[in-house]
């Protein structure tokens, strides 16, 4: 599944309001790692992926 994995650089910046978002879900990869689900403007689909916890992705709430 390495293929699966990317990272986006400089995700604390401003750099792709109105293009790019990118979350995580409750699953984790590793103590140290989580997946993300990605939106990009000029892509019709979900991109999945993974990334550290300390990249400050934004939070998903969901109600049990």
């Amino acid at each position: 599944m390495p293929d699966k994995f990317f990272s986006i650089l400089l995700i604390n910046s401003f750099q792709f309001i109105r293009k790019h978002g990118q979350w995580w879900p409750s699953s984790e990869l590793s103590p140290t790692h989580i997946f993300t689900e990605s939106l990009k403007y000029d892509q019709q689909s979900v991109l999945s992926g993974g990334a550290r916890k300390d990249n400050a992705f934004s939070v998903r709430c969901v109600k049990d």
